[in-house]
């Protein structure tokens, strides 16, 4: 059965297998509901739910959903929004035994 029209990869199946996610061409994670009768498995609506950014070129799984399709992780570009920078402590429990 073919859920997309224009091209997919990296699909994912909610546990219930009602609904099958996939990433498009354009980087955008699809939804497709699936409906099964008593005799055949048919698709409804296929929708948008958002976009990727930044990955053209990235290999490997980009996301992954969790078991009742309401949580996503996925791969996205880093924005930098601040220029403060990061300390990192290292061997801090050695410091501590000090005082």
């Amino acid at each position: 059965m073919q859920v997309s029209t224009e091209g997919g990869s990296q699909p994912r199946w909610r546990r219930d297998g009602r609904e099958l996610y996939y990433l498009s061409p354009e980087a955008k994670i699809m939804v497709a509901e699936l409906l099964a009768g008593t005799s055949d498995f048919r698709v409804g609506a296929v929708r948008p739910l958002f976009a990727l950014s930044g990955l053209t070129g990235v290999p490997g799984n980009l996301y992954d959903v969790s078991a009742d399709g309401q949580k996503f992780i996925a791969v996205q570009e880093l924005e930098h929004t601040s220029t403060v920078p990061l300390t990192v402590v290292a061997n801090w429990p050695a410091e501590l035994r000090k005082e």
